[in-house]
């Protein structure tokens, strides 16, 4: 072997060893600075930057190869924990420490808890991250700026300063939910809550979340929730799609807002179909509500900010094989008249066309079938609850022949020989008030509307001599007892 090449080779194992031991001195460097509080304590304040959140950790540990595994995660608020799980794990990428920097390629969360309280003024937000003192200093000592030429040419915008922690996914699996309302009441719940944000960056949120039950308590109980979510400055929070079972049926829309000053603008938009009212109120915990039957509705919002005045939208709905019983003068009626289905108020079907704006709902329809009754409505309804509406009750002409007592206050027969008797509702949404009796009476005082009805209660129940039209062959009638 020539002097020159062996030369070559000692230059290279020395070049070598000098690789080798720099490198293990690298590794070693980077595991001391992984594990010293200093840089646990860095790590845990930009990560509470990224996710806009003050994260607590009991514990946590940085290694070169393992990536990022904390203990005891949460997020204090006044009334308890905001959030708290206990543990997540992060992988980074390796050639990020180099420069310093954190890059997660994706931090994974299992059975977190969220526990969110209403705020005593009405809003839910999450816990705000304390204010830095260094940033209040450094602006108090700030020089103020000369009076700038609004002549002069714009200067370029300044790059966005990288971040020393980035997450560039994460994944929550089996979280729960509770909303509490400021009166210490549970207000919503959910379980089996999944959320992936594929793109976790500060300027930018893009992902999916899903639950297997979501509860507001009192009200409903939707399952099978699923929704793709994006948040960003220049778009905005949008909801592309979103989809659910509710009471045996399916709910789907979407919705988008956007934030600004002094507008905010949001839409929405919602169908639901063959949805069991009654089902859905119990599985939310409520009562059996007034209004039982299948419902299917579609509804499309838009609003600025909270002005209700400039709320607008379209709403259609469609209920059958239903009953009612909050409309009281329609079910008194039924039972004086002995109409089971009327008392009852049976609904095998009823449609409402409504348009909302300047403050107030308009319905431009409101059609329900109850035979041999009919109900229709138009009018307006404010968003503050307040009804004036202009209805009618609808009768078939077989039945009022036999109610002579009240027939004389209906109107002639349409084409369908149907007879029809205007009448108002106003009032409000929690207590609808109607002059239903009045006009089917044609009497104002209590004690005469009862007394018409009493008599035409008497007339159902006692038919007229010679009216056969309802008599079964074994039954004598009131005639032949009389004649007894």
């Amino acid at each position: 072997m020539s002097r020159v090449v062996k030369r070559l080779v000692k230059i290279l194992l020395i070049t070598t060893l000098v690789v080798v031991v720099l490198l293990f001195a690298g590794v070693w460097y980077l595991n001391h600075w992984l594990k010293s509080p200093a840089t646990h304590a860095r790590v845990e304040r930009e990560l509470s930057k990224a996710v806009k959140l003050p994260l607590k950790f009991d514990s946590l540990t940085l290694s070169l190869w393992g990536g990022l595994e904390a203990r005891g995660v949460s997020v204090p608020d006044k009334k308890g924990n905001f959030f708290e799980a206990p543990a997540f794990k992060a992988k980074h990428r390796l050639r990020s420490l180099i420069a310093g920097r954190f890059i997660f390629e994706e931090i994974t969360v299992d059975a977190p808890k969220f526990v969110i309280h209403q705020k005593p003024d009405g809003t839910w937000a999450a816990p705000e991250l304390p204010k830095d003192p260094n940033a209040a200093r450094d602006a108090e000592k700030k020089k103020p700026e000369p009076p700038k030429d609004p002549n002069a040419p714009k200067p370029a915008p300044k790059p966005r300063k990288e971040s020393d922690v980035v997450i560039e996914k994460i994944r929550i699996r089996d979280a729960s939910v509770e909303m509490i309302d400021k009166d210490g009441k549970p207000f919503a719940s959910a379980q089996g809550v999944r959320i992936v944000l594929n793109d976790a960056r500060e300027e930018k949120i893009e992902g999916h979340v899903s639950a297997s039950r979501v509860v507001l308590h009192g009200w409903l109980a939707i399952s099978n929730f699923s929704a793709g979510v994006s948040k960003s400055e220049e778009k905005g929070l949008i909801i592309p799609e979103f989809t659910a079972s509710v009471g045996g049926g399916r709910a789907a829309g979407g919705y988008s807002r956007k934030d600004g000053k002094p507008k905010s603008r949001y839409n929405g938009k919602i169908k639901i179909e063959n949805v069991d009212v009654t089902r859905a109120a119990l599985d939310g915990g409520a009562p059996p509500p007034n209004l039982m039957g299948t419902l299917s509705a579609t509804a499309v919002i838009r609003g600025t900010n909270d002005n209700t005045k400039e709320l607008g939208g379209d709403i259609t709905l469609k209920f059958s094989k239903g009953t009612c019983h909050e409309i009281e003068t329609v079910r008194e009626i039924g039972e004086a008249l002995r109409m089971e289905d009327a008392a009852e108020f049976g609904i095998p079907e009823a449609t409402a066309t409504i348009s909302i704006w300047n403050g107030r709902l308009t319905v431009k329809q409101l059609d329900i079938s109850a035979p041999p009754l009919a109900l229709t409505a138009a009018g307006t309804a404010k968003l503050d609850g307040k009804l004036e509406l202009a209805a009618k009750l609808i009768a078939s002409g077989e039945f009022l022949a036999k109610q002579t007592v009240i027939a004389n206050q209906f109107g002639p027969p349409d084409e369908q020989g149907r007879r029809s008797l205007a009448f108002e509702v106003n009032g409000s949404f929690n207590k609808p008030r109607n002059n239903l009796k009045e006009r089917i009476t044609g009497r104002k005082s209590k004690n005469e509307q009862t007394g018409v009805l009493i008599g035409a209660a008497i007339e159902a129940a006692f038919p007229k001599p010679g009216d056969k039209k309802d008599k079964k062959p074994e039954d004598s009638g009131p005639e032949t007892k009389q004649e007894k």
